[in-house]
């Protein structure tokens, strides 16, 4: 699964646009956020300046994949 897929498939699960960011895109103050660091990519909660929970893949599908999973599992993230 690559950052495309994973859009649409929120989409498709009534996930809000501002539970997450991928990339910087639709960032706020209080979200997951999914972001590629060099060869890394980096998941973590965002609220008011803090990262906790953060979390490394070394490929796009595997951490792509955990967001859908987290977001799925957080209630709190439907539209």
């Amino acid at each position: 699964m690559n950052t495309s897929e994973l859009k649409r498939t929120l989409a498709k699960h009534g996930i809000s646009k501002y539970a997450f960011s991928i990339d910087g895109v639709g960032a706020t103050e209080e979200q997951y956020r999914l972001k590629r660091d060099g060869p890394v990519w980096r998941f973590y909660y965002y609220e008011r300046g803090v990262q906790v929970g953060i979390r490394e893949f070394a490929s796009e599908d595997e951490a792509c994949r955990f967001l859908l999973d987290t977001l799925l599992a957080d209630q709190t993230t439907r539209r």
